[in-house]
């Protein structure tokens, strides 16, 4: 009959082995299938990708009727042709998959952790028994592998392109290497931005940041270095170098590697640094053996705690003749003459005085004006909401002015440029042809970005109150719903503007120009009409286009709002914004791009029903995002 085990010899338990993964990838995939972002994503990517086919075919077929391209009869093209409309659609639905892989990468890579810490659950995931690698990996890769089957959903649709022929199955597939790896280096950059970052705002933006850093200028070398650049170049030495090919694809994907690695293993010593402080070392996974007995460990405990009250106490007691027995306990009035406690005056509350004095209240709190009695909720959002100042919203202001003074900077050399131009002509068509090119083009970008930064201001003003768990201090004040969120709305719409504006007034002033240099038509006008009548509706289209870039920015803040208040978390909003963001500074480019200019009818109609519709959105986003609010008052 076996001995039972002594209270000594208890067997040691051996921690377990950690992993390479861990158990987190899957717990990742099954949340976001059930939360529905698989089907979000592929809707965005399938919907980007129906527009971006739609208009290929459009620019395609110029002088083909709309209704004729696509509800008439069919197209008759010869093989060449069909292989060049193969070959093109190819290239330009791997740029635009490209592209919106860009803009989703870094959201859902960064919200895996930036969304843990916000919630205040990260600190669970440090105190578990999962290592710091099996924490970065296992958000990486659960991540990753959510993404890669999002790229996957456009493949059937490129497959039929085969059809067609001319279409080379060696750039698809390194097209699809490129893309990949590219999705693995952006994801690794927001897994990075987020363990490194202490709030989302702050993970957003270095993740976005970095993304973009990488994804349109290679680096900062050139845009010939980004995954769009190297793309194109692929799709022009595959049939003349193929051996170029080869080693421009494969190097660059291997590089993209490379950083991504790179990136992983920064992210993880970020994690490390959460869990144990910078510059330490982790406990031992098991402790050194202990021989004593039971008894022994309590006795030396019992020593060494009675050692430390009387050094702290008593200096003077004489400790060295202590063996095993503690000495009687001390009297009362010794152990008050040793630590005599503190006076009345010492513990004596601030007067009124001292706390409203302003040499002891932080710098921006005693700049802040006086509350606004007409309005208290816009004195909040302006000086109170998100102004606490962290190394976060440092680097976040810093990137803001940054990003403001630059594109700033490239408007005005812009217009600087053009105009010098202009006038060197003499106003002359081929000069404001050129002018009006500029112009369009970088406003679209400057608006897109402009977009961005309000949306996501709007997109986190109701959920980050929910998180903070002071939406419901709000709820309980007895007002009208709409004065909280006017408040927001209003702060939301002049975030950044001194930057925003002139950028997105580019878009009017280069339409203005195309109009200027629209040729007459040569027939179906009269020679008194031909001067002046066909003119006309260019100027009315022109017109619009201001009307709807300024109808663009209500309907962002609207817009974000009632995300806000739909969505639990910031990350989810933000993704549902971004196709929208697209689709808005899409407008613009595709009528200009695609509508004769000849013929103002089509470009006044275009404009004005889209800046109506913006208008009529904007209405009823903030009805539906007040309706909202009301019922979760009510909840």
């Amino acid at each position: 009959m076996s001995q039972p085990h002594t209270p000594d010899r208890r067997p040691v338990r051996k921690p377990p082995k950690p992993g390479w993964v861990g158990p987190l990838v899957s717990w990742e995939l099954v949340r976001l299938a059930r939360r529905g972002q698989d089907a979000r994503s592929r809707f965005i990517l399938a919907s980007v990708l129906l527009l971006v086919l739609t208009l290929f075919t459009l620019a395609w077929f110029p002088n083909t009727p709309t209704r004729e391209l696509f509800l008439g009869t069919s197209q008759t093209l010869s093989l060449r042709d069909s292989a060049r409309f193969a070959e093109q659609f190819a290239l330009t639905f791997m740029l635009a998959q490209l592209g919106v892989l860009v803009l989703l990468t870094p959201a859902y890579a960064a919200g895996g952790v930036a969304e843990e810490k916000e919630k205040k659950t990260f600190v669970f995931l440090l105190v578990s028994d999962l290592t710091s690698r099996e924490i970065v990996l296992g958000k990486f890769v659960g991540r990753l592998t959510f993404l890669l089957g999002i790229m996957l959903a456009g493949l059937p649709v490129l497959a039929l392109t085969l059809l067609y022929g001319g279409v080379s199955v060696n750039f698809l597939l390194m097209g699809y290497f490129l893309t990949s790896t590219t999705v693995v280096l952006l994801a690794s950059l927001g897994v990075w931005s987020a363990c490194s970052a202490e709030t989302f705002r702050g993970a957003m933006f270095r993740a976005y940041g970095l993304s973009a850093l990488h994804a349109f200028a290679g680096c900062g070398m050139h845009p010939a270095m980004s995954p769009f650049g190297v793309v194109v170049m692929l799709f022009a030495m595959e049939g003349a170098a193929p051996g170029a090919f080869a080693f421009v694809g494969f190097g660059y994907g291997g590089a993209q590697l490379a950083c991504a690695l790179i990136a992983v293993l920064l992210a993880g010593r970020s994690v490390r640094a959460m869990r144990y402080g910078p510059g330490r070392e982790p406990p031992p996974r098991r402790r050194p053996r202990d021989d004593r007995s039971r008894e022994e460990r309590f006795r030396d405990a019992k020593q060494e705690m009675f050692r430390a009250n009387a050094e702290t106490l008593t200096p003077d007691v004489d400790t060295s003749n202590w063996d095993a027995e503690p000495p009687a306990p001390l009297p009362v009035a010794k152990l008050i003459a040793a630590k005599p406690l503190p006076r009345a005056e010492a513990i004596r509350p601030p007067t009124r005085r001292h706390r409203a004095s302003p040499d002891r209240l932080p710098p921006e709190i005693a700049r802040r004006p006086p509350i606004d009695p007409d309005d208290p909720f816009l004195w909040k959002e302006k000086y109170v909401s998100g102004h606490r100042r962290d190394a976060d919203d440092d680097s976040i202001r810093g990137l803001t002015v940054a990003v403001g003074v630059i594109v700033g900077l490239i408007v005005a050399f812009i217009l600087g440029i053009t105009l010098l131009v202009v006038l060197a002509s003499g106003f002359g068509k081929s000069s404001l042809k050129g002018a009006q090119s500029v112009l369009v083009i970088g406003g679209s970008m400057g608006f897109f970005v402009y977009l961005l930064s309000v949306g996501a201001a709007a997109c986190g003003a109701i959920c980050r109150e929910r998180q903070k768990m002071t939406l419901e201090s709000l709820l309980t004040i007895p007002c009208d719903r709409r004065e909280i969120l006017w408040a927001k709305w209003r702060v939301c719409l002049t975030r950044a503007w001194w930057w925003g504006v002139p950028a997105a007034a580019c878009i009017p002033l280069g339409l203005m120009a195309w109009a200027v240099t629209a040729d007459p038509p040569p027939a179906g006008w009269g020679r008194a009409a031909a001067a002046t009548d066909y003119r006309l509706p260019l100027q009315l289209g022109v017109i619009c286009a201001v009307v709807f870039v300024a109808a663009t920015f209500p309907f962002a803040v609207s817009y974000g709002l009632w995300l806000s208040t739909r969505c639990q978390t910031v990350t989810r909003a933000i993704l549902w914004f971004l196709p929208m963001a697209g689709l808005l500074t899409l407008i613009p480019l595709s009528l200009w791009a695609f509508f004769d200019a000849a013929d103002g009818k089509q470009v006044f109609v275009g404009f004005a029903g889209s800046a109506g519709i913006t208008l009529l959105a904007a209405w009823l986003f903030w009805q539906r995002c007040f309706w909202a609010f009301e019922r979760e008052g009510r909840a």
